[in-house]
């Protein structure tokens, strides 16, 4: 049985002793201990999953999380990602170091989706971390700090890829001739076809947008819908990277698979896959290779399945 350690300062806290209502203490306690929570304090956790755990309404807890992030300032919800960060956790769950410790505070931050959380319990931590005496807090903070500086490599590695690639389509128009009284004629022929290609090429942007959202938004009804694939998202990075890599189709034969694995769709475990989970590198090879397809029980699949739970729990 997994455990959490909360510090007894949690109750000196000046804010939880000042504002907090006796709910409000009920509430922060459970998001600090409850099943799906970690030490470093981001998880994933879905509203009707607090409302039914609690005893309240859907409603309700929309209320509690408002509160708690507008006002009290201690929470970060990500309503599409299902994700939560509450702040203040390290400051009350980590007691001790060592290696398993680092280990664990490195793996649960490569299994956050939304790079924002992290950055926003960083930067909510950095000050305390940078006046406590105690080493595992400088370790900690470090660890932020590669995690974060990992993901600003990534799409950018991700964003010169795309850039070099469209470049490269770009300037690919080639024109010859030996009249130099056709000059003109040529560099307005050349100027048309690139508006055409540019024109082509938004077209295209949004068919295959539109190939993806709608081959995602036809999988289960426990899977989490997605409405818009923008640009300047990390979102749209990491998913062009994988078209790059492995073109549309088997993009969108990977999405397909989705439907037929109950692992993947939450009638096995609690977890339900979404979307930025797919996109990930790691994660989209295991789907496109079939890994968490319904199949008969082989030892081969029982392995893979008890490695993919042990990387939820802690």
């Amino acid at each position: 049985m997994s455990k959490t350690i909360v510090e007894r300062d949690f109750w000196n806290d000046e804010k939880v002793i000042d504002e907090f209502s006796p709910e409000d203490k009920l509430f922060m306690m459970y998001l600090l201990t409850c099943p799906r929570g970690n030490p470093i304090g981001i998880y994933k956790i879905p509203i009707k999953i607090i409302a039914f755990e609690i005893g309240y309404s859907p409603e309700a807890v929309r209320v509690l999380l408002d509160r708690f992030e507008t006002k009290y300032k201690k929470i970060v919800y990500d309503y599409e990602e299902q994700e939560i960060a509450i702040l203040s956790t390290l400051k009350h769950t980590i007691n001790r170091g060592g290696k398993p410790i680092e280990e664990m505070v490195t793996k649960k931050l490569d299994d956050v989706v939304d790079t924002n959380l992290v950055v926003k319990v960083y930067d909510h931590m950095h000050d305390w971390w940078e006046l406590s005496n105690r080493e595992i807090d400088k370790t900690i903070k470090n660890i932020f700090e590669n995690e974060i500086k990992k993901r600003e490599e990534l799409i950018s590695n991700t964003n010169t890829y795309i850039n070099t690639n469209t470049n490269i389509n770009i300037n690919t128009n080639t024109y010859s001739g030996t009249d130099s009284g056709n000059d003109s004629e040529e560099c307005s022929n050349i100027n048309d076809d690139n508006k055409s290609t540019d024109s082509g090429n938004d077209s295209y942007s949004d068919s295959w947008k539109k190939q993806v959202i709608s081959e995602w938004n036809k999988l289960d009804k426990n899977i989490p819908k997605i409405k818009t694939l923008n640009a300047s998202t990390d979102r749209y990075k990491m998913l062009k990277a994988r078209i790059n890599e492995n073109g549309l189709d088997k993009v969108l034969e990977a999405i397909r698979s989705i439907g037929n694995s109950q692992f993947l769709q939450g009638y096995k475990t609690s977890f339900v896959i979404t979307f930025d989970w797919f996109i990930r590198p790691n994660n989209f090879v295991k789907v496109l290779d079939g890994n968490y397809l319904d199949r008969e029980t082989t030892s081969e699949y029982e392995k893979e399945t008890d490695k993919f739970l042990e990387d939820f729990t802690w």
